[in-house]
């Protein structure tokens, strides 16, 4: 009890947001601060509310006095402060959306070019829905696998009978699995699982969770050798955050809505809430949703980001994951 007393009092007084030299990716004409909160995820989560807003509107203000536009956020630091833009007026870039546009550039890669016949979802992320619009388009069958399917049914049905797609929800079990099918990954327990069931179906796995790599091998190596976690939590904020701040005029701070940033907000927006009514509401935030996917991801192909995602060629994707033995 002392202990955690003494932390909460200290903390806003000795972990101060500082700011460290600049964070480069050349060949993206990326160039920005880094700030630094000395302190841990586990310790930030048992911080009282109070001390992490302390915390929070300390690091705003470091941010802002430094010149920053967009704030990239580590994914793993949860949770954050409610992101009122009247208290917080730099916009927070969390990765959401970067992480689902990715997730459509794979799918795109493996069902288009490589002729993989099924999609199997599996995990909760927030604007899955928005990325299950997209993929409809192109017409493959979608599954969605979660220990907690339930969470998804309404919403899900809806489309399917709505929009006409081949979507599915199910109880998470790697034995449907088949050998051309394509798995995404966005929660990290399910990898144990994952990745024996890839190893002996031949299932080609993509690994999109929080401390996942080598999806961009060149730009990781360019962030791990500036002191960088280059994992996704990292990459992922940053790179989107990139693509915010080309957006926004630099006098200006209103000219990108703040709240999109967060593709669907903490807690009043969560799959199972929204199933219960999937109301009009519900549809417009995944549309708006998709809309933003869509957005990074032609200006991705634009700017040839994706190019750093795939090889050469834009023929092979370098993300595995490790014991499934198979390659697009």
């Amino acid at each position: 009890m002392a202990r955690e007393l003494l932390r909460d009092r200290l903390a806003p007084l000795v972990l101060r947001p500082r700011a460290k030299q600049g964070v480069s990716l050349p060949e993206l004409g990326l160039h920005t601060h880094q700030l630094l909160l000395p302190i841990g995820p586990g310790d930030w989560k048992v911080l009282k509310p109070e001390t992490r807003l302390k915390l929070w509107t300390a690091t705003q203000k470091t941010a802002k006095k430094i010149g920053g536009a967009v704030l990239a956020v580590n994914r793993g630091l949860r949770p954050l402060p409610s992101q009122n833009p009247e208290l917080f007026p730099i916009p927070v870039s969390r990765g959401d959306l970067f992480v689902l546009a990715l997730a459509l550039i794979v799918v795109e890669e493996g069902l288009n070019r490589y002729g993989r016949e099924k999609l199997w979802l599996v995990g909760d992320f927030p604007g899955l829905f928005g990325l299950i619009s997209l993929i409809g388009r192109i017409g493959a069958p979608v599954a969605i696998q979660s220990f907690s399917p339930s969470r998804f049914e309404t919403i899900a049905y809806r489309i399917l009978y709505e929009q006409g797609m081949a979507l599915s929800v199910s109880y998470f079990n790697p034995s449907n699995w088949g050998p051309e099918d394509m798995v995404l990954l966005f929660d990290p327990v399910y990898l144990p699982f994952a990745a024996g069931a890839g190893k002996a179906r031949n299932v080609f796995i993509i690994d999109l969770t929080d401390d996942s790599r080598s999806h961009a091998p060149r730009l990781e190596s360019w962030l791990g050798a500036q002191g960088v976690d280059p994992s996704l939590k990292t990459l992922a904020p940053l790179l989107e955050a990139w693509f915010w701040g080309r957006t926004l005029n630099p006098d200006q701070t209103d000219v990108l809505p703040h709240e999109p940033l967060l593709p669907v907000r903490p807690a009043s927006t969560s799959p199972d809430t929204c199933s219960r009514s999937a109301g009009q509401e519900c549809f417009a935030r995944i549309h708006e949703t998709a809309g933003y996917i869509s957005r990074i991801r032609q200006e991705g192909q634009e700017l040839n980001l994706w190019g750093f995602f795939l090889d050469k060629d834009f023929r092979a994707l370098y993300n595995t994951t490790q014991g499934t033995g198979t390659t697009i």
